[in-house]
């Protein structure tokens, strides 16, 4: 019985193309290009119709002290209930160096994709079989 109007294959798509735009921003870690992550967020809170409404339910928290003047991104979904669910994110990148030759593609699931399976002998078997099933971005995905 369906309960609901959500149609979850359109929604993991979005969910999806808001993933790799985020994965693509190169906000590597202790630098001033970190700070374009909460670009990432401020415009998209600003798409989303609910925050557009809700502007007191999302924002930055300035770091105190920050060197780079980083602030902490955050943002909530009023329900109608007591209880409350806080998802806590932190945001940084690692180092892309184990990617080698691939570095240049570390940043884009699909394109990286497709680099492994040209090199995929490279790679552990259970890694292998996991490209070859199109099961191993999903695994990176999580992972970022």
């Amino acid at each position: 019985m369906k309960n609901h109007d959500i149609d979850f294959a359109v929604l993991g798509g979005r969910i999806k193309e808001i993933l790799y735009e985020y994965v693509k921003i190169q906000s590597f870690t202790n630098t001033e290009k970190e700070r374009e992550i909460e670009n990432f967020f401020e415009n998209h809170f600003n798409q989303v119709t609910y925050f557009r409404e809700h502007h007191e339910f999302w924002g930055t928290y300035p770091l105190e002290n920050d060197p780079l003047k980083r602030n902490v991104c955050w943002a909530m979904v009023k329900g109608k209930g007591k209880r409350t669910v806080t998802l806590v994110h932190h945001y940084d990148i690692v180092d892309i160096e184990d990617f080698k030759t691939l570095k240049s593609f570390a940043f884009s699931p699909d394109q990286l994709r497709k680099e492994l399976l040209l090199h995929k002998d490279m790679l552990p078997e259970d890694a292998q079989k996991d490209l070859e099933e199109d099961t191993f971005c999903s695994a990176v995905e999580a992972a970022t």
